[in-house]
């Protein structure tokens, strides 16, 4: 039998999760998938947070992975016209 789907319990709803430990495991190793790209894993982390942090205060009427991918673009030093976004 082929497996179809996977579903996450990141609330810790189904089973015991400590969501810390997942999300610092997780920004971790995607900055450690980034860096043969050429992206600086310490600025991913940062571009990650940030990015977070301003679509949670986002009042300004843009769609929240505008303001997502402008925050993260600055920091981690790349150009919003490489479609991220």
């Amino acid at each position: 039998m082929a497996i179809k789907y996977i579903l996450f319990d990141l609330d810790g709803t189904l089973l015991p999760m400590d969501q810390e430990v997942f999300v610092k495991a997780y920004v971790k190793g995607l900055a450690a998938k980034l860096a043969p790209l050429g992206f600086e894993p310490q600025k991913v982390v940062d571009g990650l947070w940030a990015g977070t942090g301003a679509m949670m205060k986002n009042v300004s009427g843009k769609r929240n992975d505008e303001i997502f991918w402008q925050v993260f673009c600055s920091i981690v030093g790349q150009d919003e016209s490489h479609g991220y976004g």
